[in-house]
């Protein structure tokens, strides 16, 4: 029996042709389910780092309305804005609201800057928004009330 064994393994000459394409197309199988993860996992990457750059932005502008706010009464904070090529998109209503607008390479960056209430001369509600670079989605929104100084 032993040398029956040894006769079958010396007669066999190499893998079929049909084991050939079997095993390539197994191979074919796994390497596509891989490469769909791999495309999936670029997209959301792309999606992650896109969302992470605006809410940079927001976060940055929100930082520096903040500082004008401690430095500037609202009137010299907003001509300072516009000095930072900020530009009026609507028309304000005295010192009680702004909208400003303000293209940047990637992304375009709005502040709303709305008094709270009539009686707090000093209290602005503040909504900064970045919009994609043509300004159809929404990609970060940050929003606080700050004190402006006194003139």
């Amino acid at each position: 029996m032993n040398t029956r064994f040894k006769n079958k393994m010396i007669n066999e000459q190499g893998v079929t042709l049909v084991e050939v394409l079997v095993s390539f197309v197994i191979l074919s199988i796994i390497l596509v389910s891989l490469l769909s993860f791999f495309s999936q996992s670029a997209r959301t990457n792309q999606t992650s780092e896109e969302i992470l750059d605006a809410t940079y932005m927001a976060q940055t502008q929100m930082e520096k309305l903040y500082q004008l706010s401690k430095d500037h009464s609202i009137a010299q904070g907003i001509t300072q804005l516009k000095d930072h090529n900020f530009a009026n998109t609507i028309a304000s209503d005295g010192q009680n609201s702004f909208h400003l607008e303000k293209q940047t390479s990637h992304f375009w960056i709005t502040v709303e800057i709305n008094q709270t209430e009539k009686d707090m001369d000093d209290l602005y509600n503040v909504l900064v928004k970045v919009y994609d670079q043509d300004k159809k989605r929404l990609e970060a929104q940050m929003e606080t009330i700050l004190a402006w100084r006194n003139e």
